[in-house]
């Protein structure tokens, strides 16, 4: 059995009110069935996800990467599994508790790291974009913490179109980008990539 959490932050208020508070609360609930859940709704197909993600990061091996609204761990576990030097970050005191990763967690907003800037060589993020408040505060937050040209991968899970595999199933949207240059999967549009260009959005 790994460890737990090294670093917890005991403070209930930490995360303000309303829709915050209410995300923190159902990952509290789900946090003992998350990562069935997860094989459940991807078919078992998100650890390989996983694995993708880190290679398209194309790191060298030592890299410093944070997991952000890492869960129970399972990303930090890739990371460490390629020997990067992985870091964890979830507000849900409730999934901290119940990771099984020997990565050092830290219970914090991921709109609000606790790092200064450009500490990070690379940022992940998986199955939780759905679920954060203001996705563009979170890419620049992102985009602040991680070096210029670090690099990020976020993954998402989206309904297929097909018509045949639609019916409860789901299909994965993996990206990397490098910070402060913009890709195929991290146009102008990308707040990470906009706010080091000042590039106007179409």
């Amino acid at each position: 059995m790994r460890s737990r959490a090294s670093e917890t932050v005991k403070n209930a208020d930490l995360f303000g009110a309303g829709r915050e508070r209410a995300v923190e609360r159902m990952f509290d609930r789900v946090a003992r069935r998350y990562d069935l859940l997860n094989r459940l709704l991807t078919f078992g197909l998100d650890r390989r996800w996983r694995r993708r993600s880190v290679r398209l990061m194309d790191l060298s091996a030592g890299s410093l990467v944070a997991d952000l609204a890492c869960g129970t761990g399972d990303f930090c576990d890739e990371l460490e599994r390629v020997r990067h030097r992985a870091v964890g970050v979830d507000f849900s005191a409730g999934m901290l508790r119940h990771a099984t990763t020997s990565a050092p967690l830290v219970r914090a907003d991921v709109l609000r790291l606790p790092l200064p800037d450009g500490a990070l060589e690379g940022a992940v993020c998986g199955f939780a974009l759905r679920n954060v408040t203001d996705p563009e505060a979170f890419l620049a937050e992102v985009a602040r913490a991680v070096r210029p040209g670090g690099r990020i991968a976020l993954l998402e899970v989206a309904e297929p179109t097909c018509r045949v595999t639609s019916a409860g199933s789901s299909r994965s949207s993996a990206g990397s980008c490098r910070t402060g240059r913009p890709t195929a999967t991290c146009p102008t549009r990308c707040a990470c990539y906009r706010r080091r260009t000042n590039s106007p959005t179409n």
